[in-house]
């Protein structure tokens, strides 16, 4: 089971709450995968469809409870892009117009959803539900990313505002001509999952977060090391070439006393660091003190070349 589905699956489970954040939380599940059916008698009906059987019964369980009615189980079929969906129907015609009026479906001014959304908790709910229909949370051992798709630039505006009032900015794309709001920082994706109440899937997404971080740290140390030690050898290859050059044109014993030790010694150990060197001079020698006489050695061979 993937990382999403892990998360989808504890917020299914999610439904000890209170009546208006049911309503809030339902509100947005029909909202996504409801939808207004008339027959050819002129009879309204309400259908929920899923590809998720969880987030179907999570539905299906919301509105038997706020309309104390009981409802046919869902049932699953194949649809026509080979998909299993998993389905139920309200077809009572005064529960129909209650659901209908009650979550201001084709309400234009809104002015249903702003009362459903009036508390803090509610818009939570909210958030729960749009992201169990068209929510994904990718496994933050690979990557940071949440996003939710919306069915228009209006839900989006409203999605965006509510997610703001949490201190999470999303940001905004089209996808196929819909709506996606997305969050690809890590501490923002944590905290939309506890904005959402999915606290199982936050701790486990904190510890990979960790897990990930900390490889992060070692791998930038591991890659710094590896290039200052690549540098280091590159420096150490020039020097003795510039020594070994010095050697067959002018011959060592052309060189100042006080270099010809620390020449002989560094072809001897071409891989010994500065400190090393320097420990082995007599007297000895600290490393910015080798370092210079073997920048005097390069450059007395520098200018051989230039004669």
């Amino acid at each position: 089971m993937s990382f999403s589905s892990e998360v989808k699956k504890e917020l299914a489970e999610h439904l000890n709450v209170q009546d208006h954040c049911r309503r809030a939380e339902l509100a947005a599940l029909l909202q996504c995968g409801g939808s207004l059916c008339t027959d050819e008698d002129g009879n309204e009906s309400i259908v929920f469809a899923s590809e998720n059987e969880e987030i179907v019964k999570k539905c299906f369980t919301f509105l038997g409870k706020s309309y104390n009615i009981s409802l046919l189980p869902p049932e699953d079929f194949l649809d026509v892009r080979n998909r299993t969906e998993y389905v139920f129907e309200v077809t009572d015609q005064s529960i129909v117009k209650k659901i209908v009026k009650d979550f201001g479906f084709f309400d234009k001014d809104d002015s249903t959803m702003q009362s459903i959304l009036k508390r803090p908790c509610c818009r939570r709910a909210y958030v729960r539900g749009l992201f169990l229909m068209n929510g994904s949370v990718n496994d933050p051992a690979k990557s940071y990313h949440l996003e939710i798709k919306v069915p228009g630039d209006k839900e989006a505006g409203q999605l965006s505002r509510i997610i703001q009032e949490f201190g999470i900015e999303p940001k905004r794309m089209l996808r196929r001509g819909q709506p996606v709001l997305y969050i690809k920082d890590g501490t923002q994706v944590g905290d939309m999952l506890t904005v959402m109440e999915a606290t199982g899937a936050l701790l486990r997404f904190e510890e990979q977060r960790v897990v990930r971080e900390t490889r992060g740290i070692i791998n930038r140390r591991v890659n710094c090391e590896c290039a200052n030690l690549n540098k280091t050898l590159e420096a150490a290859k020039k020097q003795v070439d510039d020594i070994r050059y010095i050697q067959e044109t002018e011959g060592l014993e052309s060189l100042p006393e006080n270099l010809v030790e620390l020449a002989k010694l560094r072809l001897e150990y071409p891989s010994a660091s500065l400190s090393e060197l320097g420990e082995m001079l007599h007297p000895a020698m600290g490393r910015s003190g080798v370092n210079h006489r073997l920048q005097k050695l390069m450059s007395i061979a520098e200018q051989i070349r230039l004669r």
